[in-house]
Parts: C-alpha cells; sequence; structure tokens
C-alpha cells in the first residue's frame, strides 16, 4: 500500500515536471517571436560614419603615419645630446723602452676607452633640425585630419548612393506597376474595339522598356551596396534612415571663407610643409657654418709584461679633453647645392600654400552655391512631382473612360516618373553638399559630427616620443 501511493504521487510529479517543462518552452518560443516580429531599426548615417571611422584601413595608416612622423622629434633632439661609447681592447704589443726594457720586450695590453662628446653649436643646424621636426610633425597632424574627413566624406557618398538608388529603384517599381495597368486596359478595350492594335503595342513598348530600366537600376543598386561595404566594414542593411540635416554648417559665406583659410587641413598641411622647407633651408646654410664640440676620453690600459719585468705590470691611465672646433672651407660645392635646393623647394612650397588657400576658397564658395541652387531646385520639383500625381490620378481616370490617347497617359507617367527620379537626386546632392561644405571648412571630423565613438588622439604618441631618447619598444 506504501509503495503503490509512492508511486503514485511520482507520477504525479513527473507530470506536473512535463507541464512546466512545456510551459517554459512555449514561453521561450513565443518570447523569440515577438522579438524577431520588432522591426529592425534602421541604419542611420551617423551609425554608418561610425563603422567607417573605426574601420577604415587608410585613417590607420594615416595614423601610424603620424607616429612614425612623431619621432623626427627625437632625432632632432639627438643633436644636442652627448654621445657616449665604450670600447674595451685587448691586443698583444711589442716595444722598445730601452730606459727600463730590453728592445722589443713583448707585453700583453687589456684595456677600455669611454669617451663624451657633446656637442655645443653646428652652426645653429640642431635649432632649425628642431623646427623642422615641429612642422613637419604638424604638417603630418594635418594630413591625418584631411583623411579623416576623406574617410568620411566617401562613407557619407556611399551611403546617400545606396539611399538614392534603392528610393529610385521602388520609384521605377511603382511606376512599372502602373504602366502594367495601363497595358492590361488598353488590352481589354482593344479586345471590345475602344483602342487601336497600335496603342496596345505601345503602352507594351513602355513597359519593356522599364522593364529593362529597371534590371539596370537594380544592378546600380548592387554596385552602390558594394561601394557601402567597402567603406562601412560590413554589408548595407535592408533599411537606411534619411539624414538628418547637419546643424554645424557656417551660417554665412564670409564665415565659410575664414573657416576654409585657417581650418582646412589642406591649407594647415601646406602652411607647415612650407615652414619646414625654410626651416630645412637654416639647416643647409649651417653646414657652411662653423661647428663646435667637447669631448673627454678616459682610457684604461691594464699592461701585463713577461718574466722579470712583472714589476711594470698594472694600470696606465690616459685622460683627454678636447675642445674641438670645425671649420668648413670648401667640400667639393655640395654644400652650395643643398642650399640652393632647399631655397628652391621653400618658393615651391610656398607657392603651394597660395595655391591649397586659393583652391580651398573657390571650394567653398562652389559648394555654397551649389547649396543654394539645390535648395531652390528642391521646391521646385516638390511643386513638380504635386501637378504631376493629380496629373496621373486624372489620366487614369480618363484612360479608362476613353477620353485621352494613350500617348497622353504614357508621357503623363512618364512625367511623374522623371520629377521622383529628379527630386530624389536633388535631396542626395543637397544633403552630400552639406556634408561638402563641412569638409572644405575642416569640420567634416567624428569630433564635430559628435559621433557615438571613442575618438584616437589627434596628435598621436606625441606626448610619450617627444623626450623619449632610448628604448626600442612601440605602442
Amino acid at each position: 500500500m506504501q509503495n503503490h501511493t509512492l508511486m503514485m504521487s511520482c507520477h504525479s510529479h513527473g507530470k506536473d515536471f512535463a507541464a512546466s517543462v512545456l510551459a517554459w518552452s512555449l514561453s521561450v518560443v513565443l518570447l523569440v517571436a515577438l522579438v524577431g516580429a520588432q522591426p529592425a531599426r534602421a541604419e542611420s548615417l551617423a551609425d554608418m560614419l561610425v563603422s567607417a571611422y573605426q574601420f577604415s584601413a587608410k585613417l590607420k595608416q594615416q595614423r601610424s603615419v603620424l607616429d612614425s612622423t612623431n619621432e623626427q622629434r627625437a632625432t632632432a633632439l639627438s643633436g644636442w645630446l652627448p654621445t657616449i661609447t665604450v670600447s674595451p681592447s685587448v691586443n698583444a704589443s711589442q716595444t722598445g723602452e730601452p730606459r727600463v726594457l730590453s728592445y722589443n720586450q713583448r707585453y700583453r695590453t687589456y684595456g677600455n676607452t669611454a669617451s663624451i662628446s657633446q656637442p655645443i653649436t653646428s652652426g645653429g643646424g640642431e635649432y632649425a633640425r628642431l623646427q623642422n621636426a615641429d612642422h613637419t610633425i604638424l604638417a603630418a597632424r594635418a594630413a591625418l585630419l584631411a583623411a579623416e574627413q576623406t574617410v568620411l566624406y566617401t562613407a557619407t557618398t556611399a551611403y546617400l548612393d545606396v539611399l538614392t538608388v534603392r528610393r529610385i529603384l521602388r520609384a521605377q517599381e511603382e511606376d512599372l506597376v502602373d504602366l502594367r495597368q495601363i497595358r492590361d486596359i488598353v488590352r481589354r478595350q482593344v479586345s471590345v474595339g475602344d483602342r487601336t492594335a497600335p496603342e496596345e503595342t505601345l503602352a507594351a513598348v513602355r513597359v519593356a522598356s522599364a522593364e529593362a530600366t529597371l534590371i539596370d537600376t537594380r544592378a546600380q543598386v548592387k554596385m552602390a551596396e558594394a561601394r557601402y561595404a567597402a567603406a562601412a566594414g560590413h554589408p548595407a542593411p535592408k533599411e537606411l534612415a534619411d539624414p538628418v540635416p547637419l546643424t554645424v554648417l557656417p551660417p554665412t559665406l564670409d564665415d565659410a571663407r575664414k573657416l576654409a583659410k585657417s581650418e582646412n587641413p589642406t591649407v594647415k598641411a601646406s602652411v607647415f610643409t612650407a615652414l619646414a622647407a625654410r626651416d630645412a633651408v637654416d639647416q643647409a646654410i649651417a653646414a657652411l657654418l662653423p661647428s663646435l664640440s667637447i669631448s673627454i676620453s678616459d682610457t684604461r690600459d691594464y699592461r701585463y709584461y713577461a718574466k722579470s719585468q712583472k714589476s711594470l705590470n698594472g694600470q696606465y691611465p690616459i685622460t683627454s679633453l678636447t675642445l674641438q672646433m670645425s671649420v668648413p672651407i670648401f667640400q667639393g660645392g655640395s654644400e652650395y647645392a643643398a642650399v640652393r635646393s632647399a631655397k628652391k623647394t621653400a618658393r615651391a612650397d610656398g607657392y603651394a600654400r597660395e595655391s591649397a588657400e586659393v583652391n580651398a576658397i573657390a571650394n567653398v564658395e562652389q559648394s555654397w552655391y551649389q547649396r543654394e541652387s539645390l535648395a531652390d531646385q528642391l521646391i521646385k520639383y516638390r511643386d513638380q512631382l504635386n501637378l504631376s500625381k493629380e496629373l496621373v490620378s486624372a489620366y487614369r481616370r480618363q484612360v479608362a473612360a476613353g477620353q485621352i490617347t494613350i500617348l497622353e497617359a504614357l508621357d503623363g507617367f512618364s512625367s511623374q516618373l522623371q520629377a521622383k527620379v529628379l527630386l530624389i537626386s536633388v535631396e542626395r546632392g543637397k544633403a552630400l553638399a552639406d556634408y561638402g561644405l563641412l569638409q572644405d571648412v575642416g569640420g567634416l571630423t567624428a569630433r564635430t559630427l559628435e559621433l557615438n565613438t571613442s575618438y584616437y588622439d589627434p596628435i598621436g604618441d606625441y606626448s610619450m616620443t617627444k623626450w623619449r631618447i632610448w628604448g626600442l619598444g612601440i605602442e
């Protein structure tokens, strides 16, 4: 009786456990289904720019170039610091010292020489080298900023290209549906004698043309998505959000011009490159001037004589202090050629700086006027699209009633599609022009856009390397 009761109890608990497991499983399935049913959030332009900022190999390369350039300062500092050497030596000698030794007495020498050489001046070249290094580093920082802007602008272009061509594809698909409906209406009307066969053929031709265009546009979508993946490091998602208007653009054209001259990274790089070229001239001239250095040398020789002269064994120190001036007289003419070459390079870099400023201002003006033109076009194309929609709506009714020719109706649909495509293209152009203007004034950066990501240090490892005079490790 007790066994039977125990078995009944175990059976009851087993049923409860199975029911609990089943209920839990159903809950998990339902939860997964609900999560899967939630629409995926559309990727925004800011999201894509974050991906490009983190993924870009070009940006990583330029950051490494800056870190490498930072080492030029440590190289320049070496002209101010002493050179220390230790030279151990072992040799066997024979010498004639007639006062104390017999002729050709042999002995062995063990020793080392320690020397310190401290440059005092190299004709002022050490100052020029340090200035040249600092200006070259500043130019490399500007080049890094330019690379960042290029990466973000390329990513923006890729994003807008995918968004635009997908919207055009949808417009063409909607147009194809309309054309097929018109073709079917005309077929029915031809079958009852209300339309002619050429009208049916015309409708079929327009459908075939729209289908061919659709094939080409789908290929353009694939190509745009490939560029998106190359820029972002991941495939283009199915949904992209419309770009949010920029709020960091300069308010006036004069403000944009001023920013272009002072903040455009290409201009900044050209300015620092020109300054570095002037430093190179001073560095080349220093090779024609006297240099001065001081050195201390301490030699410790330990002599070991043979046999009867062992009493002479011991240390023989020699210490010297040398102040040396070197005055170049003639070095084959290469030093003069180096000065002339440096002057010509500085002149060329000066022209490059002027050219960079002119181009920056020209680009700003073009972007500014393009934005104004596209903003006005947007208003007109929106009006055109609204009128085209009204016209097509009327044509639908008139085609069904046989009140207009098929050619008129087809032209109406073509006008509507053209208005859609133009509007979509101008919206892309306006957004891209905004980002282009921001790039022209040096503001297309992750920091300016306040992208949700960690930012790299714009000076690289300069803080760690500017006084680093030894060590082989790198970060």
